[in-house]
């Protein structure tokens, strides 16, 4: 079984992350609680009554412990995951497409992030307390466009930025990380995970959920020619590039670099070498 992951150090000496928290955790339901408790006042015998509100004060305890105890639990039978980074061009996401095969769960964490920003969320509601109600769209959702443009206006509206968004962000990916022995729902079995990550600035707050982290690194000028060929202006490349860290500091957090400058089956041979060093197979 992977270790668990939320109490331990990771192999890059990350520290380990600090409980989860999420607005609903632990809320319990004020008003219906005290609700049935004066229906029961008024109409139920003292001895009756007592007992009624032992077994509401354990719902209560339950409602507010669950998520945490489910997430502990969890994660200590938690899938063997890969982490996977790369900056633009580099081939990050056929490398991690790749690895994940027919065996493997596939996580997108770009995706993944999208996916909160709905009609309902805490994160949303969070997000619009701190950067104002013009960023909700017309379904009640994020407008990830306004979103944007404010929170990356400046360094510090980006760590606030991060530091609403990645707890609810971590917490998801953990619960996809939850082997399928722990739930009564039945979903797909995998072998193990593979978690892309596209903004590798980003692996400090997420690291101790991986027990692998790839680089895949491919020179600059190898990947602009890539990024004009599939489209991309070559502005726009030079643009994003320079927001992101350079290839040294990218393999610096890596346990494992692989180089992406030659051609596909280059690369797939290495991914191949690499599952195969771990007890897997992607076929």
């Amino acid at each position: 079984t992977a270790p668990d992951l939320l109490a331990r150090r990771g192999p890059r000496g990350y520290p380990p992350r600090p409980p989860f928290s999420s607005r609903d955790s632990g809320r319990p339901p004020a008003p219906a609680f005290s609700a049935i408790l004066l229906f029961l006042y008024f109409n139920l015998p003292l001895s009756v009554m007592l007992a009624a509100l032992f077994v509401l004060t354990h719902v209560v305890l339950l409602h507010s412990l669950l998520p945490r105890l489910i997430i502990d639990s969890s994660l200590r039978g938690s899938m063997f995951t890969f982490f996977v980074l790369g900056n633009i061009a580099s081939g990050k996401s056929t490398a991690s497409h790749y690895l994940a095969g027919t065996r493997g769960l596939y996580i997108d964490l770009d995706e993944l992030c999208k996916n909160m920003y709905v009609l309902g969320s805490s994160v949303v509601d969070d997000l619009a307390e701190h950067f104002g109600f013009q960023i909700i769209d017309s379904n009640g959702g994020i407008n990830r466009q306004k979103l944007a443009r404010i929170a990356f206006a400046s360094p510090e509206s980006a760590q606030s930025l991060n530091a609403i968004v990645h707890p609810y962000l971590k917490e998801q990916l953990a619960l996809r990380l939850v082997g399928s022995n722990c739930c009564t729902v039945e979903q797909p079995s995998y072998e193990y995970a593979v978690v892309e990550i596209s903004v590798a600035s980003s692996l400090p707050e997420f690291a101790d959920l991986a027990d692998c982290v790839v680089a895949i690194t491919c020179p600059l000028a190898t990947r602009r020619v890539r990024a004009i060929e599939r489209g991309m202006l070559a502005s726009d490349f030079d643009a994003r590039a320079l927001c992101q860290v350079d290839e040294d500091d990218l393999c610096s957090m890596a346990d494992i670099v692989i180089s992406n400058d030659g051609d596909a089956e280059t690369l797939y041979n290495q991914l191949d070498l690499l599952l195969a060093s771990k007890g897997f197979n992607r076929a």
